[in-house]
């Protein structure tokens, strides 16, 4: 799962400046951190501390939806990086309630036993807030730990079912992430087939969902994928016609100040 968000990742990075614009900047950061949050999750939990692991899943869950919303809203996006604006979380599930199909909601509520008007977003968020937080329900279990009940839990201890929810659960958020980057892209077909079948399986197994919506004619996507990489310019080439087109912006700026 890490190394198809990797790939993702690495494939979306220009290191060239003059083609970072707010939107794609902000996105790109915020799932880089969702990706290594993950990495931290992992490791707290390898460690025996569940709580933290999962109180910690809140961050990654909230960069991978801003970072999805972000990369299509380009105004919200120069807010967030230039004026260092905080951006409610309300933006992001209103973004994410847009893009969710009925029967995809449906799919999901009645594999969750949830009824109709619930919202996935909303029961895993009020679930992970209460591990970032500290009410009683997660932090009783300092005092009252399953190892010895009269003794605070100074040190993490590795509990079977305690790991094995974790680990499920950071699986999880990393579809999250994996499927925000994807829907953060300009076009469904920015990346190759291989990848969004790679990402399908992967998801397929950890939920036990059909998601059938996933699905799509694979060929022709391959085929539209490598006709616009065809048509495509290296960015040294883009420059130069850019240069040499009168009615360019860049021309246009030149002729203005002179």
């Amino acid at each position: 799962m890490m190394a198809i968000i990797e790939v993702a990742l690495r494939a979306a990075h220009d290191p060239n400046p003059e083609h970072w614009f707010p939107n794609n900047i902000a996105a790109q950061t915020l799932l880089v951190r969702a990706y290594q949050g993950l990495q931290a999750a992992a490791n707290l939990c390898a460690m025996g501390f569940c709580v933290e692991a999962t109180g910690l899943i809140r961050t990654v869950y909230e960069s991978a939806g801003l970072a999805r919303s972000l990369a299509h809203s380009p105004e919200r996006a120069e807010e967030w990086v230039f004026a260092e604006s905080w951006v409610r979380d309300k933006f992001s599930r209103d973004f994410a309630k847009a893009m969710t199909t009925p029967e995809f909601r449906k799919e999901v509520n009645d594999f969750a036993g949830t009824d109709e008007d619930s919202f996935a977003h909303d029961v895993f968020y009020d679930f992970v807030s209460q591990y970032s937080h500290p009410p009683a329900k997660s932090t009783l279990q300092f005092l009252f730990n399953p190892v010895d009940e009269n003794e605070p839990a100074l040190y993490p201890t590795v509990e079977e079912k305690w790991f094995k929810d974790c680990a499920l659960l950071i699986t999880a958020t990393a579809l999250v992430v994996a499927y925000a980057l994807r829907n953060a892209a300009a076009d469904f077909t920015a990346l190759p087939a291989e990848w969004h079948q790679r990402l399908a399986a992967v998801a397929r197994k950890a939920s036990g969902l059909p998601l059938s919506h996933v699905e799509t004619n694979w060929e022709a996507h391959q085929a539209r994928y490598e006709a616009v990489r065809e048509e495509m310019r290296h960015t040294d080439e883009l420059d130069g016609a850019l240069d040499s087109d009168p009615v360019s912006r860049r021309n246009a700026m030149r002729r203005l100040a002179e």
